[in-house]
């Protein structure tokens, strides 16, 4: 989808395409497909159309962000103890 088009998507709806969410964001249509089928991305059928609900997209994103920051906490911890 180009730019242009992008501007006309409403950001307000229940579910986008795989390709919008990838371009939401930012990772690869690739890495969500992954994502789905390791289960840690919820995503349904419409049609030929595979879905995904913005708000579990918005819980997959923060669960992402989450297991960053514990990781990055834990290497820290580690550091300062001199491991």
């Amino acid at each position: 989808m180009d730019n242009e088009r992008m501007k006309d998507v409403n950001v307000d709806c229940l579910s986008v395409s795989v390709n919008r969410a990838a371009v939401m964001v930012g990772v690869s249509r690739r890495f969500l497909y992954d994502e789905i089928k390791l289960g840690r991305l919820r995503s349904g059928k419409a049609g030929r159309r595979r879905l995904i609900e913005v708000v579990d997209l918005r819980a997959w994103l923060r669960s992402r962000v989450d297991e960053h920051m514990n990781k990055s906490n834990a290497t820290l911890k580690n550091a300062a103890r001199g491991g």
